[in-house]
């Protein structure tokens, strides 16, 4: 069984594919956002739990706007519609300016979970009410590699038994021995959202 973290790296993956779909032209705006719908639903209870335990109020409650109200989008006005994304526009920013200032790496961690969940919706919202995503692609990419940097599991090696083996350690797992750091070092931040991170900036770096 997927672990939670498991959860959200795949649904997370799926959403920003679809955005990257639209933007090839293989499919339509609003067929990406039904699929990124879909795609965070499928992980909506997972998701919430992570935005729930952000301990900085307005990030939280903002998130939970965006990932509970995507789903009514369509049945909104226009000008509701562009106030919705640009509310997305202005929680992913509120993300960012904390990732900036915060120290904790479990809240870090939080917020690298609710980057992702809240960044597709952003971007597709905003190109659904004709808004340009140029300026705040950007905005994901850095916060996504600030994630990674503050995360990244640090690894020591050792003999034993005559053989080079790696030990790693994020704030909240370990991974190893193993005679691999790759291995090690993923074995320590696979449930965090620095694996996350890792598996989605190659999708941010191409839009």
């Amino acid at each position: 069984m997927p672990s939670d973290a498991e959860v959200i790296i795949a649904a997370a993956k799926v959403a920003y594919a679809a955005y990257e779909m639209f933007l090839s032209g293989n499919i339509s705006v609003r067929q990406a956002r039904d699929e990124i719908v879909a795609a965070i639903n499928n992980a909506k209870i997972e998701i919430i739990d992570r935005i729930d335990a952000i301990a900085a109020a307005e990030a939280r409650t903002c998130a939970q706007d965006v990932v509970l109200g995507i789903e009514t989008f369509n049945l909104l006005t226009q000008d509701n519609q562009q106030e919705f994304a640009l509310g997305a526009t202005s929680c992913v920013n509120r993300i960012d300016t904390l990732l900036t200032t915060l120290t904790s790496k479990a809240a870090i961690d939080q917020l690298g979970f609710t980057l992702h969940a809240v960044g597709p919706i952003m971007l597709v919202a905003r190109s659904q009410v004709g808004f340009s995503n140029t300026n705040f692609v950007p905005v994901l990419v850095r916060s996504t590699q600030r994630v990674i940097t503050a995360l990244t599991p640090t690894c020591h090696s050792r003999i034993i038994e005559a053989r080079l083996q790696w030990n790693c350690s994020s704030y909240n797992n370990s991974g190893g021995p193993d005679p691999s750091r790759r291995l090690a070092e993923r074995e320590a931040g696979e449930g965090t959202s620095w694996a996350l991170s890792k598996a989605v900036l190659p999708q941010l770096l191409k839009m």
